[in-house]
């Protein structure tokens, strides 16, 4: 079988290249990026740096290799201040990657295509745990949760129009190696991270540490990827924890992990998003059989033990 995957020089990208090299059904990956790896190819891949804004790009590569599935993962995506303050240019760009990804799979007869969602398609409310059916009314946390709602209906009208079958997870808070940790795009538990292993007496958090997450660690999330593409479960699913853990209970598991002593200071200078959001897995639970099985206190370790080697401490 040939897939391809794009986004795959990204952080769920890489991990979903890893997971797949290592079965045996998959003959080969071709792997799509925006720039050049900045890690190592696995043996099944077949990377290419292309530009999905570019439609005869994409047409291309599907045409010639006519992978039976496609994963898209391509978005502009980064932490809490990226998404808000780069709102006209996600919507703008991943729109349109995404749409020519969508039309090359329907031009040359892909027979199935993932589409990677967000728990930021739920509105900005502290309900407590999300389920799928709450993402209606359309009231997303920020520009980037409508277009991934936006995208999600696109995907559900080619089913219903053309056949071919579409998979949609929402992902909330993965983590895991070839994360994002530094620069305006570093997500929120890898920034804790790092800064927990650069300190030497303190560091700095932005909320009061009371505000609620759920997190999943990137190979668990993946193992729910892989489920879902090979089911008949066509509507949108949270792949989550659905296990709620404070930034405060977060910021002190890793400093144990790390085996730091280390004080945390909180300062409410900068928004903080909504102070509960945790999505409900029920639904992967009963329909996938799959739910996340690597603890924190691991799934840390195993990050922050990767971390060190990309900075060399």
């Amino acid at each position: 079988m040939i897939i391809l995957i794009t986004g795959a020089g990204g952080f769920l990208g890489s991990n979903l290249v890893q997971f797949l090299n290592n079965k045996e059904e998959i003959e080969k990956i071709i792997s799509i990026g925006r720039t050049n790896l900045k890690r190592e190819k696995f043996k099944k891949e077949n990377f290419y740096s292309i530009d999905l804004l570019e439609t005869q790009s994409i047409d291309g590569l599907v045409s010639y290799y006519k992978p039976e599935w496609i994963f898209d993962l391509a978005s502009i995506v980064g932490g809490f201040k990226f998404l808000n303050s780069q709102s006209a240019l996600i919507m703008n760009k991943s729109t349109i990657m995404n749409l020519n990804v969508l039309e090359a799979a329907r031009k040359n007869d892909v027979k199935k295509i993932l589409f990677a969602s967000s728990a930021c398609v739920y509105p900005s409310i502290d309900k407590g745990l999300f389920i799928e059916e709450d993402a209606y009314p359309i009231n997303p946390e920020n520009p980037y949760g409508l277009q991934k709602i936006f995208m999600e209906n696109i995907y559900k009208e080619y089913q219903k129009t053309y056949g071919i079958e579409v998979y949609l997870p929402r992902f909330q808070n993965i983590y895991g190696p070839f994360i994002q940790f530094e620069g305006e795009r570093a997500k929120g538990l890898a920034d804790i991270c790092r800064k927990v292993m650069l300190a030497k007496d303190e560091i700095e958090l932005y909320g009061d540490g009371n505000q609620v997450r759920d997190y999943t660690y990137s190979e668990d999330a993946i193992e729910g990827v892989w489920k879902l593409i090979n089911s008949n479960i066509y509507e949108p699913i949270n792949i989550s924890s659905g296990e709620a853990i404070t930034i405060d209970e977060y910021a002190k598991e890793i400093i144990h992990v790390l085996n730091k002593n280390i004080k945390v200071n909180y300062t409410m200078k900068k928004d903080t998003g909504v102070s509960y959001r945790v999505s409900s897995n029920v639904k992967a639970i009963k329909f996938l059989k799959w739910a996340p099985i690597t603890s924190l206190e691991d799934g840390i370790r195993k990050m922050t033990d990767w971390m060190k080697d990309e900075m060399k401490i």
